[in-house]
Parts: structure tokens; C-alpha cells; sequence
């Protein structure tokens, strides 16, 4: 009796059965300091391969190792000796070695930069059950080979409608819901489109419960639902109130969303999609949703601009966790147009503070325009110290700061040694008259939105001395601090400036407007203030 160990198609156990005949189970093997290769040319099928081990240092192999008398049985099946070569190999068994037949397939058989049919990938996913979880899951994320003339065609379309036919497609859909419609309810047409609700279900964790034909819908139905958002709020604004309520909208991006971890970034989503192996430059789609996704960043930038028209001096927001990516997005923008980079920390990874030193050095060393630093931990995550900062106000191209840190004790720190041309402003209105008093430039506010004249009025007079005059315009402001960070930041400012009749009440999730007890205390804040 001999011991086989099968990675690929005959980890199908039904096939093995039609192939030797009478074998055993033995469970779960491992190949170390191999990896996983789809790069076996298919005999007879042009464009297609199938699976093959390779030397890798560090890597694994999973599969199911099988018992039977004789090796030759699998020989006219695997393609040896002319396909596939075999070897006794040492591979593991519930961590003990064992020798096993491993077949690799011969160097000219090899051809790189091409996938796997479905129908072979399912041959591989039957062996679920010998499997890790991990392993598994990264089978589900193995691409398939299509047809590309077909596939490009979805592709292009997809595109095509998004860039050209989506507003007029939109608004004729809504003219399409009737007033009472109990769409909502109706099991069997819960759908945005042609998007069905029960493929975009997930289970935890994962999206290896949808079929890879399944996954580009599902793409397709995040970024339209990402976009609907964004259409809604721009142009249809009278509308969306009826989509919301007569459709399965919230709950479907709510699915979608917590599938890709919340990030909306085209790689994220397609990294849930696809898998972390995934790579873009295989793929025309990410790039061209990337493209899209940038449309929209550039018109708000475009808008305000135009809107601003040199009045005031423009800083522009553009941060992110990947340096690289940030850099990059430096020539999106006319920042001909803007005196200052504000650049937040990166955020959710929590770099170490040669991390967050090492990101500005290349953000600088690289930005048309003056970096300021942004350093708030309560949403990044990870707190940049005032010896950080300190060492990076040294560079030429790093003007200032936008200090939201845990405490004043780092602020001062910052404000004692800091260069006399190294601007330190406050990002927490409900401390920053205190932060003045140390030596804080002022302020990048929340506050100013709803209170533009009370707030300027007392930073003013802190900035003069007048701390006196100050306090008293603050006490008037504590309230109002207190309500607008109470659940989310901008419910609560877009809270009172709904009050004020300013702004619709309107935010993007996953934010949701404040809820009606804080938007009551919203109410009774203002009429105390107007009294």
C-alpha cells in the first residue's frame, strides 16, 4: 500500500474513486516550503491550466492524502510520464513526516499568467472537508478563466452606464415606484435592478458562500449602492426619501458594506471580493473604479474652488494609510489653487512613531504645497507624540500642525520647542481659549459651521488677551460643544445647522443624522442661546 498526496482535481474523492478504484482516507497533509500553482498547461484546451506545486521557502501546501496498492493507477490520469513527473516526498500529517507520491509537472509544461477553469477549481473545492479554513478560503479566491471577449463586454458596459447612463436610468426608476408600493415586502422581487437580495446575504467573515460568477454581481451591487448614495444627495434629493422606504436599499448596502469591512476604496472592495491575493494589474475594472471614485473627490474640490473664488485661502484634505497612494493623489488636484496639504495621520494600521515620522518625510518630500500634519487618535486610532511632531516641524516643506492629541501636557510640549514658523493650531473647539493661553495660532473648528460669529468673536479675544471677554462667549458655546460630539461627528453640527436652516438633515452611512433625543436637545440648546 502506498500513500498519495493530492492538491489538485483528485482531491475530488469521487473522482479518485472513478480513477483507482478501492482507497482510504487518511486526513489532512501538508507540503512544506511549496506553494499552490495554477500554471500546468491543459492538454487540449487552449488558455486554460491546471494546478502544480513549486519550491518556495516558507510556504505550504494543503491536500488530501489518500491510501491505495498501486501508484501507476493515477499515472495515465496525471499525464506521466510526459505531463507530470512523481516524487516521494516528505510531507506532514498531523505534524508527523511521512513520505507520500507528490506529482509536479514538467518545466515545459508550464505556462505562466493563465487560470484555472470553474469547473477544474470545484474539482479542488470538494476536498473542503481535509481542509483549513484559511486554505479553503483562499481556493474561493483562485481567479477563473472566462471567456475574455464576454467578459470585457460586462466590463465595458458596466462602465459605460455608470459614466453615461446613470442619472436617466435612476430617475426613470424612481418614476417607476408607485407611491404605495409595498415593494419592500414582496419576497420574491427583493432586488435593486437585476441584483438579487439573497445573493448578497453574508455569512460572516467571508464572501466564499457566493459562486464566482456571483462575485462580479456583487461588486456591481456595491458600487451601486456606494453610488446611488452619492446620485441620491446630488441630484435627487426630493426622491430619496421614497427609494429609502420602498426598496431593500438600506438593508442591501448594509450587507454590502460590512462584507468589505467598511472601506469603500475600489481595493478594498475588490480585495473582499477577489481575496488578499488579489492583483489589480490583472484587472481593467478596479482601475477604471478607481477613476470613478476620483470623479467625484475632484468635483466637490472643483466645486468649492469655484465657489470660494479666492476670497479666503483653500486647504485641501488628502490623507490616507497607504503613502504611496497619498502621494499620488497630490497630482489628482490643481493644488495650484490651495496654500496647504492638511494630511491626517495614517489611520488603522497604527503605524509605530518612526511610522508616522518616515509617511511625512516622503508626504513633504514630495508635495507641491506645504504639508500641515493632522494628529487626532480618537478616530485614527494611534497618537502621534509631541517628540514626532517635534522632529518632523524641522523639514522645510512641514508647515504646522493640526493638534486634536489626548491631552494638553502634549500640547504644550509641542508649543515649547516647537520652530517660531511652525504653526500650531487646536482641533477641539471645547479647549482650545485654554490652548490659546499656552500659545496655540488658533483653531480648525466644528463649531464655526453653526456659530461662526460667536466662536470667531472668542478666539479673537483670546488671541488679543482678553481672556476675560473670551470665557464669557465660551460658557455661552459649552452647551452646544457637549451636543455635537455626543454621538457622531457631523451629526451633531449638522444637527443644529438644520435647526438653523442652514442644511438639509442628510448624512452618508455608515453615519446616520442624531437621533430624536439628541436632535431635541439640539433644539432646546438653540433657544436657550437665542433668549
Amino acid at each position: 500500500m502506498i500513500y498519495y498526496f493530492a492538491y489538485g482535481s483528485n482531491m475530488n474523492s469521487k473522482r479518485m474513486l472513478e480513477r483507482v478504484g478501492e482507497f482510504s482516507i487518511i486526513g489532512r497533509g501538508v507540503l512544506n516550503d511549496f506553494r499552490l500553482a495554477f500554471n500546468k498547461k491543459a492538454l487540449g484546451k487552449v488558455g486554460e491550466v491546471y494546478a502544480n506545486v513549486m519550491p518556495s521557502l516558507g510556504d505550504y501546501v494543503e491536500g488530501i492524502v489518500y491510501q491505495f496498492d498501486e501508484i501507476h493507477k493515477l499515472d495515465k490520469y496525471e499525464g506521466y510520464p510526459n505531463h507530470y513527473d512523481r516524487k516521494l516526498m516528505t510531507i506532514s500529517i498531523g505534524g508527523e513526516p511521512t513520505e507520500a507520491w507528490v506529482y509536479f509537472a514538467q518545466e515545459d509544461r508550464i505556462a505562466e499568467g493563465l487560470m484555472p477553469s470553474k469547473e477544474y477549481l470545484e474539482h479542488l473545492l470538494q476536498g473542503k472537508e481535509y481542509l483549513s479554513e484559511a486554505y479553503f478560503q483562499s481556493l474561493l479566491y483562485v481567479k477563473i478563466n472566462l471567456n475574455q471577449n464576454e467578459d470585457e463586454k460586462i466590463r465595458e458596459s458596466f462602465i459605460q452606464y455608470y459614466l453615461h447612463q446613470f442619472k436617466l436610468d435612476l430617475s426613470h426608476f424612481f418614476s417607476l415606484i408607485p407611491d404605495e408600493s409595498k415593494f419592500h415586502d414582496d419576497i420574491k422581487n427583493k432586488r435593486i435592478y437585476t441584483i438579487q437580495y439573497e445573493q448578497l446575504t453574508p455569512k460572516k467573515g467571508n464572501l466564499g458562500f457566493l459562486s464566482n460568477e456571483s462575485k462580479h454581481n456583487f461588486l456591481i451591487a456595491l458600487y451601486y449602492c456606494v453610488l446611488i448614495d452619492m446620485v441620491c444627495y446630488t441630484y435627487f434629493k426630493s426622491h430619496y426619501e421614497k427609494f429609502y422606504r420602498l426598496t431593500m436599499y438600506p438593508k442591501l448596502i448594509g450587507n454590502c458594506l460590512s462584507a468589505c469591512n467598511y472601506h469603500l476604496n475600489p481595493k478594498s472592495i475588490f480585495h473582499a471580493v477577489y481575496g488578499p491575493n488579489f492583483s489589480e494589474k490583472n484587472t481593467i475594472l478596479i482601475k477604471r473604479l478607481i477613476l470613478l471614485q476620483e470623479f467625484f473627490k475632484i468635483e466637490v474640490f472643483n466645486f468649492t474652488v469655484n465657489k470660494v473664488n479666492g476670497r479666503v485661502p483653500i486647504v485641501i484634505g488628502i490623507g490616507g494609510n497607504n503613502t504611496a497612494e497619498v502621494i499620488k493623489s497630490f497630482g489628482k488636484f490643481d493644488l495650484s489653487k490651495v496654500v496647504a496639504i492638511l494630511s491626517v495621520t495614517p489611520y488603522y494600521n497604527k503605524p509605530a512613531q518612526e511610522g508616522f515620522y518616515q509617511h511625512y518625510i516622503a508626504l513633504a518630500d514630495a508635495a507641491p504645497k506645504p504639508i500641515l500634519l493632522y494628529n487626532v487618535p480618537g478616530r485614527t486610532g494611534r497618537n502621534m507624540t509631541a517628540e514626532t511632531t517635534l522632529r518632523l516641524s524641522a523639514h522645510k516643506n512641514i508647515a504646522g500642525i493640526k493638534e486634536a492629541g489626548p491631552e494638553m501636557a502634549q500640547t504644550i510640549a509641542i508649543l515649547k520647542d516647537r520652530p517660531s514658523d511652525f504653526l500650531v493650531v487646536s482641533g477641539d473647539d471645547e479647549i482650545v481659549m485654554a490652548q490659546i493661553a499656552c500659545g496655540m495660532d488658533g483653531v480648525i473648528s466644528v463649531a464655526a459651521n453653526a456659530f461662526p460669529k460667536q466662536f470667531t468673536d472668542m478666539i479673537n479675544a483670546a488671541m488679543s488677551g482678553d481672556f476675560a471677554g473670551a470665557k464669557k462667549i465660551n460658557d455661552g458655546l459649552v452647551e452646544s460643544y457637549t451636543h455635537m460630539y455626543a454621538e457622531n461627528n457631523p451629526a451633531g453640527i449638522k444637527g443644529f445647522m438644520f435647526e438653523q436652516g442652514l442644511i438639509q438633515n442628510e448624512l452618508r452611512l455608515p453615519l446616520v443624522p442624531a437621533s430624536d433625543a439628541l436632535q431635541q436637545k439640539i433644539k432646546s440648546c438653540l433657544k436657550k442661546m437665542s433668549a
